[in-house]
């Protein structure tokens, strides 16, 4: 599983409306940003994609937050960057919110390019610095009616609103990317734009195993061989440390990994 809208699991209130602007950030969280802080009662824990997008001509950005579906199937790293699926073959649902927020950025011709986004490595990075235009699209409920929503607290309490998701209607202006040289990773100097660190992580150690005569590799020559692929990488260190995590190896497409087995070998899936 990895950040491609096309990969997302098919299963059964914005303030940026028509408003042009370009996306600065974002974070995945289970804490809604608006929200009093409380325990939801629910066993259902709630992810979010908030979104900062500083709009043009504003000193500010704005926070908008979207519904990505269920958290509990993810780790959320420290950063808030970067998803980990706690077990194989876990994935984004088609139907949450954030995917359709991602559809609409990758739409086709027009919208940024679903090849700048991993395959491996469910990151979003790439898409900052995309100038885009935002919309508010209405809900719809089983019914095909429009949907709304009721304020339950503050000044417009029990006002009753049109329950709205952001997308975006056409991107206006591409972040600059980092180049590759004869298919190699980027150099990954700091302030690239191209590549993320999860994504040439994950690109050197699928490389590395496929360079080895059977595809495998014992995780404790990993060390070595990542310092000598990455070794122009200005983040090299960090990327060993992330290749070397349990928990990255074990949701790493396309390789597979038993930290319980004996001589801990990396494998190509």
């Amino acid at each position: 599983m990895g950040a491609r809208p096309s990969q997302f699991k098919k299963s059964g209130g914005g303030r940026l409306n028509n408003v042009d602007g370009k996306i600065t950030g974002y974070e995945f969280t289970t804490v809604f940003p608006f929200g009093d802080g409380g325990k939801s009662k629910s066993d259902f824990t709630s992810l979010y994609f908030v979104l900062s997008v500083l709009p043009d001509g504003a000193d500010d950005a704005i926070k908008e937050p979207i519904w990505a579906g269920n958290a509990d199937p993810f780790k959320i790293s420290k950063d808030g960057l970067t998803l980990t699926p706690v077990e194989n073959g876990f994935e984004l649902s088609e139907n949450s919110d954030f995917a359709r927020f991602m559809a609409s950025l990758c739409q086709a011709d027009s919208g940024f390019p679903e090849e700048r986004l991993s395959e491996t490595v469910i990151n979003y990075e790439p898409i900052i610095g995309t100038r885009a235009r935002f919309i508010q699209v209405p809900q719809m409920g089983k019914d095909g009616k429009p949907r709304t929503r009721t304020a339950s607290k503050g000044k417009y309490k029990g006002k009753t609103f049109p329950s709205t998701a952001t997308q975006v209607l056409t991107v206006l202006e591409l972040p600059q990317t980092a180049s590759k040289a004869n298919g190699e990773v980027a150099t990954g100097k700091k302030g690239d734009t191209g590549l993320t660190l999860p994504q040439v992580t994950s690109q050197a150690v699928l490389d590395i195993l496929g360079e080895t005569e059977d595809g495998t590799l014992e995780k404790a020559k990993l060390r070595l061989r990542m310092k000598q692929k990455l070794g122009t990488y200005s983040m090299v260190a960090d990327a060993i440390k992330l290749a070397l995590d349990e928990t990255f190896l074990a949701g790493l497409d396309g390789v597979d990994y038993d930290p319980d087995a004996k001589g801990q070998v990396i494998a190509l899936a």
